[in-house]
């Protein structure tokens, strides 16, 4: 689950700050600490993968509560892992940038509507920093999520992993 209010951070309300933190942030804490307590009680280990943002690796214009709350779930991931690496138990995070989901498509209309510009406009110029060239599909997140899940992940706990054609060097 993941919201963005779409403002200024010195025009976001305190109300609509604490809502993006309790939906990103405390909802992704509480997941995770019901899984965790599960994987404990079976003492198999396991993995917990939290999907995070690019923008909990940097700021960014008009996200600051989101942004806030991506980097915090950061800071719970890493917590998680230190705590229950003795367990067997690896945590991790998946940082995508920017993908093709409705979020980004509503974020596309938002920003056109606030600038006064086609929508066309903000989707080309925030897909023209992207090196890659277009939005990441879904899909092209998958294999990311496979690997953290899986065995040849077994030495890789309190990582973030970015997800973003190549936003960050571009």
């Amino acid at each position: 689950a993941g919201i963005l209010v779409l403002k200024h951070g010195v025009d976001t309300g305190v109300d609509e700050f604490r809502r993006v933190l309790d939906v990103n942030l405390t909802g992704a804490f509480v997941t995770a600490k019901v899984a965790a307590r599960r994987l404990l009680a079976h003492g198999n280990g396991g993995r917990i993968v939290f999907t995070s943002s690019l923008f909990g690796l940097r700021g960014g214009r008009e996200n600051s509560a989101y942004s806030a709350s991506k980097f915090g779930m950061i800071g719970v991931m890493q917590s998680l892992a230190a705590e229950l690496a003795p367990a067997g138990i690896l945590v991790n995070a998946v940082c995508p940038g920017q993908m093709d989901t409705e979020m980004i498509r509503q974020l596309f209309r938002d920003r056109a509507a606030i600038r006064g510009v086609p929508e066309a406009e903000v989707r080309g110029a925030l897909e023209g920093r992207i090196p890659v060239g277009h939005l990441g599909p879904l899909d092209h997140l998958a294999g990311t999520y496979v690997y953290l899940a899986s065995d040849l992940s077994r030495y890789v706990t309190g990582q973030s992993i970015t997800v973003d054609g190549g936003w960050q060097i571009g």
